[in-house]
């Protein structure tokens, strides 16, 4: 299904291209609104819809608006990819951990963890997620990301 929605997507908006990591994908598709190129707020709307419009979901990042056909979400990925990498249970304690991200692929995570932290260019998204992040970085990016660790790590005893 995500082959036909790709083809039907690339011949109706001929200017999307997938992801440069694409290839490595097993549960979505993600086209490049972002990552080599820089899609127009009006490009991304018509490719959410499109997306919609052949039944799946539409996600969209910083970088890469993706196809997904199941219930996914940021939340559900990190709780159980730490317990079945780490053998953490995260849903127990979600009070003990922090969740950063960047933009609305990451709304059901800023919802589900009381400790959430936004790098900078997630105000493009505000006004789109239910619940924002409680801290924003001012740095975008990687160096959003970095000025959030090294804060995170002047606060430890």
């Amino acid at each position: 299904m995500l082959r036909r929605i790709r083809k039907a997507i690339e011949h109706t908006l001929p200017w999307v291209r997938i992801s440069d990591d694409n290839w490595a994908r097993r549960c979505d598709l993600a086209f490049d609104i972002g990552e080599r190129m820089r899609a127009t707020p009006e490009q991304i709307s018509a490719l959410r819809a499109a997306i919609v419009g052949h039944g799946a979901h539409a996600l969209v990042s910083s970088v890469h608006a993706h196809v997904q056909l199941g219930d996914h979400d940021k939340a559900r990925g990190v709780i159980r990819g730490a317990q079945k990498l780490l053998g953490l249970d995260i849903a127990a304690e979600p009070e003990r951990y922090a969740f950063i991200g960047d933009s609305g692929n990451d709304a059901a995570a800023f919802a589900y963890f009381p400790l959430t932290i936004g790098v900078a260019n997630v105000r493009h998204h505000l006004a789109s997620l239910p619940v924002p992040p409680v801290f924003v970085s001012r740095l975008e990016r990687g160096e959003g990301f970095a000025e959030i660790i090294d804060t995170l790590l002047s606060q430890r005893p």
